[in-house]
């Protein structure tokens, strides 16, 4: 008999006589804004008489639905955790490895899903909450499809053909379906449909929340009350961010709960899952504001008659009406506008991928060649920019730098080139001619300034801020690529089909975006032909030194999501934050400083100010001195500031002349690079010693030129009288461009949300969900190795990642030690190849010492928990810094020790001494069973050999083997059965060395025995296949890798 129907409730009240009245209700209207309501049996404001049979039943105020829906929602959950704390409380915190009082609070899934009567209680309340939930998503949909006269997609704002209503409806259901079924199918019932479901839910909330922030534009309050609009939007916002920053820390504690089994983690795990919880109810119950002008009623359907009279009248929005043409045709984000913006991200993309590629290809010259190549410099390749002082040359890349661009993709395709000389050279010349197109496109900034006409001088600084912000976004992206490639650009000259490069895809990518970019210059008809106006404020070399070590920051500390974490690391049991998932605290501090930039581009003022300078720096020097979570949040802070200031730096540098300001700026940073680079110098480079182990010089130095920079374009700024923002200034005379700021900020918002969700996903997908165990365990045995990898670059210039995995996976190392393994510098392109490694054969990863110790690196994998670990920086007066680990890992119950080390070069003889001698303190002094797996730079039985060997107590693992220089393997307090020597292939310059050791059960077993039956040797025979080195290196091996020296593996009694 009753259906329902959803009118707009602009106003409250009921004229229960029937008669017209007057009503104001400047808390839901705004601006005192009064219109008319007649009741359906009276009058309308036109004196017309509704249809005396449409009978209202009754009637309900929407904002109850919110209300409804958060109160069910929350109590459901209230009281089963009440209940279960109550009547099961040490049940519920019992996990699988701890219980009270290790763990103390409850997950959300023990509360609700384990126990009666808790898991009854909550099952009945949530049913309860899904009719409201359905509600929320159909009046949404009803809202944002239509006007406020109740037509379908017209007038006032209202977006026709706009995908995203519909979008939103379905993924509310879907969001609510999938809840449901993680609700009432709880892990014990089905832990994989459990399990999934609850990842759809995840899923699902990240679009759910942006179409929710998006639509919400065009809800009643939008229109009458802009200014409660704006603070509700304000919270979607604000409550979206804490919900998915509470993803990452989730992630990372259930992993120290899940893999390396950390008491309390589960506790801390439960603290964030219990906060999804809250934020979510959190995030609909905002939608009260918006429902309370609405009405739902029920009348008589047989008798109801259509008249819109009934309805309540509302006043017409006020909006702009140019920007109401952008609002139709533009805030979708597969508009014409959308497509070239993100074309011009992602040639902002190419651009860092090419710049950052470059000095990793340069670096392959001088490692091989053990000195300075000549091959470096390409470095200076980049100071062709000099050529932009040429007006012809800057007024033609500015109207054709399609072209440029697309033949920068020369050096993407150039992975397919052999020769690593030609290699090095096309991508230098690629990335000269992206850097000439893109400083080109800001040097447009000048034009600014030859012009009286209000559109093109905004109109230009819209273009250039547009430009900045596409290529600080393309950062981002190849940051995000690189997290999504185990910290390898897959664009990469360097990778290729066989280690995980798409090179012709992004190739592809690029030229589309390339012919987009090439398709809007060709059909722009208008060029600029005023002459243009020299800057004549601050001072252009001033300018220089900003833009150069705003580059150097950029390239050095924010080129990759891993490099902050590695920079705090320390050793175990707290290494501090992991690449995973912690990598999404810096892409999000990145676009949270891109986002700042872009919406605050009146107040450039405040982010130069004193305040924010030395709260940067502040964060810069916590960052290099304090290791773990203090100084990565440090890190995030300081990528903050710089993404925010990038902006005023480089459009305050590009209205200066170009060719000496961009000339002396690449220089500067070029300058910049090699001192960085030398901070770790071999003992080869001539002056090496003159900046290594100084990293506090290169931090000062670039924080010194960013503050020169700064001075500068704070000083341009309060010689301008005017610190509104230009866009909006714009819009509020009246005047048109293409494209306003308003659907330009969200279009920067919902880019950079994207990024962080993508992020986001790759984090959870690569997130490890079970624990490494060793290859044999029923034998007890640990196959340890050491290879010095030559920073992951193979002799024909290609990343070895995946052909070291394969090395180690085919010779089940159960623990291996890498070394000059430290690539978070810009010379080994700021890669971490231990993530790949590591994640693909599950083991445990000791990183090392960290880039800010200055040395070449030494890190270990392990199929064993590590209980323990030392970060030693080994003495070394004379040469480059020598670096060791010294862990403890649970082996089949035991402690055994494990040092991994790699002494200087044989340039320093008592550097090489006194380390030595650190080394064999330290395996001397300790009381566990010990393997030692060590680059040494000795000849046997001689020089630093007895001190290794003898003072340590320790044992050689073949002291019949005289031909070694480098890598040495020793061992103490195990049993070794087996000892191999495995050629390098292709991939470095250095062969495996391993070993086979076996945790001795006997108790007669001597642990410092040395000479006699320890080294007797046996046949392969003696031991059972699954105890032997394997089959696949005899001969010719496998993938140019095979036994050799002694042309196969000894075996030991």
């Amino acid at each position: 008999m009753s259906s329902s129907a959803l009118t707009q409730r602009a106003l409250a009240g009921n004229n229960s006589t029937g008669a017209s009245r007057q009503f104001n209700r400047d808390s839901d209207i705004g601006n005192g804004s009064s219109g008319e309501y007649a009741d359906d049996q009276g009058q309308g404001p036109a004196g017309t008489t509704a249809a005396a049979a449409a009978v209202v039943l009754t009637r309900i105020n929407a904002g109850w639905v919110p209300y409804i829906h958060t109160g069910m929602a929350y109590a459901a959950f209230l009281v089963a955790l009440v209940v279960g704390w109550k009547l099961h409380y040490y049940k519920i915190v019992q996990n699988g490895y701890y219980g009270y009082p290790e763990e103390w609070f409850p997950s959300v899934s023990a509360t609700i899903g384990d126990r009666y009567p808790g898991r009854a209680l909550f099952q009945i309340l949530i049913a309860l909450t899904s009719g409201p939930r359905f509600m929320l998503s159909i009046i949404w949909f009803v809202l944002t499809t239509r006007d406020i006269s109740g037509n379908v997609n017209v007038g006032n704002g209202y977006q026709p053909r706009s995908i995203k209503p519909a979008l939103l409806l379905f993924t509310g259901i879907l969001r609510t379906l999938s809840c449901g079924g993680w609700v009432y199918i709880t892990s014990s019932d089905d832990h994989d449909a459990h399990d999934i479901l609850m990842i759809m839910y995840l899923v699902c909330t990240l679009p759910y929340m942006l179409l929710m922030i998006s639509t919400s534009s065009r809800s009643p309050l939008a229109l009458y009350n802009k200014d409660h609009a704006a603070q509700s939007r304000s919270r979607r916002v604000l409550v979206t961010c804490l919900f998915f920053g509470m993803i990452p820390p989730m992630v990372y504690f259930f992993i120290q709960h899940k893999v390396n089994r950390m008491p309390t983690a589960y506790t801390y795990y439960a603290f964030f899952e219990w906060s999804l919880i809250l934020f979510d109810v959190l995030f609909d119950a905002i939608s009260f504001r918006d429902f309370s002008l609405l009405d739902l009623q029920i009348v008589n359907a047989g008798a109801f008659t259509p008249n819109t009279s009934s309805l309540r009248t509302l006043p017409p929005a006020v909006t702009d009406p140019h920007a109401a043409s952008e609002s139709s045709a533009g805030s979708s984000l597969f508009t014409k506008e959308a497509r070239h913006f993100i074309s011009d991200v992602y040639l902002g993309f190419l651009f860092w991928s090419q710049l950052t590629a470059l000095p990793v290809m340069i670096w392959y010259f001088p490692l091989w060649h053990m000195g300075l190549s000549g091959w470096e410099v390409f470095l200076l390749a980049t100071n062709l920019v000099v050529v932009l002082g040429i007006r012809p040359v800057r007024n033609f890349v500015r109207t054709n730098s399609a072209w440029l661009h697309l033949f920068s993709l020369v050096g993407i395709l150039s992975y397919k080139v052999a020769d690593p000389g030609i290699r090095l050279a096309l991508t230098a010349l690629s990335s000269t001619v992206s850097a000439i197109a893109w400083f080109g496109a800001f040097t447009e900034i000048r034009l600014a300034g030859s012009t009286n006409s209000t559109v093109e001088k905004f109109t230009t600084e819209y273009n250039v801020t547009r430009n900045i912000t596409a290529w600080l976004l393309g950062l981002v992206l190849s940051v995000v690529a690189k997290a999504s490639s185990h910290a390898n650009n897959p664009i990469w000259p360097i990778m290729n089909e066989q280690n995980g490069g798409w090179n012709l895809l992004g190739a592809l990518i690029g030229l589309l975006a390339s012919i987009d970019l090439l398709t809007r210059q060709r059909n722009n008809k208008h060029h600029r032909k005023e002459e243009e106006k020299s800057h004549s404020g601050g001072s252009w070399f001033m300018a220089s030194i900003g833009l150069a070590n705003l580059l150097f920051i950029l390239h050095t500390m924010y080129t990759d999501s891993s490099l902050i974490a590695r920079w705090v690391v320390q050793g175990y049991p707290n290494p501090g934050p992991q690449p995973v998932p912690w990598g999404v605290a810096v892409i999000g501090s990145m676009v949270g400083g891109i986002i700042y930039s872009v919406m605050h581009s009146s107040s450039d003022y405040y982010i130069t100010s004193n305040a924010s300078i030395a709260l940067s720096t502040l964060s810069l020097v916590v960052m290099h001195n304090v290791p773990a979570y203090i100084g990565f949040f440090s890190g995030c802070i300081y990528a903050f500031f710089i993404l925010a200031i990038s902006p005023v730096i480089i459009k305050t540098a590009s209205k200066y002349p170009p060719g000496r300001t961009l000339f002396t700026s690449i220089i500067l940073y070029n300058l910049m690079e090699l001192l960085h680079i030398f901070c770790v110098a071999y003992a080869f480079v001539p002056g090496g010693n003159l900046m290594r182990e100084r990293t506090w010089i290169i931090l000062s130095l670039q924080s010194i030129g960013l503050l020169v920079g700064l001075i500068n374009a704070r000083n341009n700024l309060s010689g301008n009288n005017s610190k509104v923002d230009v866009y909006e200034k714009l819009i509020s005379t009246g005047l048109t461009i293409k494209d306003t700021i308003g659907s330009f900020k969200k279009r920067v918002v919902m880019a950079s949300s994207v990024l962080v969700g993508i992020s986001m996903f790759i984090m959870f997908m690569r997130s490890p969900l079970k624990s490494p165990q060793p290859y044999h365990p029923e034998r007890k045995m640990i196959t340890a190795g050491i290879w010095t990898i030559h920073f992951a670059i193979d002799n024909d210039m290609y990343a070895s990642e995946r052909r070291i995995r394969n090395a180690v996976r085919d010779l089940e190392l159960d623990v291996v030690g890498f070394l000059e393994s430290d690539l978070g510098r810009t010379i080994t392109g700021n890669r971490d190849f231990l993530q790949y490694i590591a994640e693909d054969l599950n083991m445990y990863t000791d990183y090392g010492p960290s880039p800010a110790k200055h040395t070449w690196g030494c890190a270990m994998l392990s199929k064993f928990p590590i209980v323990k670990s030392e970060h030693h920086l080994l003495p070394s007066p004379n040469g480059e810094l020598a670096c060791a680990i010294h862990a403890t890992l649970d082996v089949y119950g035991s402690e055994v020790d494990v040092i991994v080390s790699h002494n200087g070069q044989e340039e320093d003889p008592l550097d090489r001494k006194l380390q030595t001698t650190e080394l064999a303190r330290i395996m001397r002094q300790s009381p566990n069973p010990f393997i030692f797996l060590g680059y040494v730079v000795t000849k046997p039985h001689e020089g630093n050999y007895p001190i290794l060997i003898d003072d340590s107590n320790m044992n050689d693992i073949d002291p019949s083997d005289y031909d070694r220089w480098c890598q040495y393997i020793a061992f103490r307090g195990v049993k070794r059965i087996a000892y191999a020597r495995i050629s390098r292939g292709t991939i470095t310059d250095t062969e495996i060395q391993a070993g086979k050791f076996v945790i001795p059960d006997d108790k007669n077993f001597t642990p410092h025995m040395k000479g006699g039956d320890v080294y007797r040797r046996v046949d392969e025979s003696h031991y059972p296949s699954d105890m032997q080195f394997p089959q696949i290196f005899r001969g010719k091996g496998i993938n140019d890798h095979y036994y050799h020296v002694f042309d196969e593996p000894r075996y030991f009694a």
